[in-house]
């Protein structure tokens, strides 16, 4: 039995360029413009947050604060109907 592209993990890395809040007013979120690296970067130039859908709330607060500039990280994602959605992330040390 296949997946479903949605049931993927999609592991993406780049930097966070801006943050932006989506129109949409009943579900906590944001848009991420991103700088992806290793041939990713024109398909995916921004990233889905939906503060339910991540597995550590500590990424919330995080974009939330607006502490993720000058850092690196690789993004857990789900495709959801060509739209990446955040789940996870791992901050890369010294830009590794």
């Amino acid at each position: 039995m296949t997946k479903q592209r949605s049931e993927y993990l999609y592991e993406l890395v780049g930097i966070i360029k801006q943050r932006k809040e989506p129109d949409n007013k009943i579900r906590k979120g944001y848009r991420l413009i991103v700088e992806l690296t290793g041939g990713k970067e024109k398909s995916v130039p921004f990233i889905q947050v939906w503060k339910d859908l991540l597995t550590n709330q500590q990424i919330w607060k995080a974009i939330d604060n607006k502490q993720y500039f000058d850092k690196k990280y690789i993004f857990h994602c789900q495709n959801w109907m060509g739209q990446y959605r955040l789940i996870n992330w791992k901050e890369l040390k010294n830009h590794e």
